[in-house]
């Protein structure tokens, strides 16, 4: 690179994570305003939500060299609040706040024959898998529902082992085992 910038996207909405894909466009998460009524969201302390009640959810993109958006996913339109309710001990300022999101390709190991994302969501504390051909989740872990309470804490970085940012290392001990830190 020689400190020349190779490409250059200006977004004050990306936060925490991107990831390469095998075309050379970027997926990116975006802070996007929650556009429901006040009372759509669940769980979290009452009353914490940023000034005028506003509450910022997640939109994912993906982006081309160009900085064209050409794709995306919007969590409001395909996630449902009773099944992604916030921790009972935070703020209400952010439904989800992801922190990690991986592209997975077709010859994945979990989903074959499916373009998946691989998101962490801090706030339920919990991740998921999404179809990114039809946007909808095909796996979950954690969160505070029945049968998933405390298996995640506000994790930070969910990760398949042997793929992220466009290397697909099958030689990896554990490849295509998920990983977490919990912290």
């Amino acid at each position: 690179w020689d400190s020349n910038i190779v490409q250059k996207w200006e977004n004050d909405a990306i936060h925490h994570d991107y990831d390469k894909l095998p075309n050379g466009n970027i997926l990116a998460i975006l802070w996007s305003k929650l556009e429901k009524p006040m009372g759509w969201m669940k769980g979290g302390i009452p009353g914490t939500e940023y000034e005028g009640g506003v509450i910022l959810s997640e939109t994912i993109v993906e982006m081309n060299p160009q900085g064209k958006i050409v794709w995306k996913w919007v969590a409001d339109d395909h996630l449902n609040p009773d099944e992604y309710p916030v921790c009972p001990l935070d703020y209400r300022q952010r439904w989800l706040h992801a922190n990690s999101l991986q592209y997975m390709p077709p010859d994945n190991p979990i989903f074959p024959g499916k373009d998946l994302i691989l998101l962490s969501l801090r706030q339920p504390s919990a991740a998921i898998i999404i179809d990114k051909g039809t946007g909808n989740v095909l796996w979950r872990y954690g969160g505070y529902i029945p049968g998933e309470w405390g298996r995640l804490g506000h994790q930070h970085s969910f990760y398949r082992i042997g793929g992220k940012i466009g290397a697909d290392r099958k030689d990896l001990p554990g490849y295509g085992n998920l990983l977490v830190f919990d912290n």
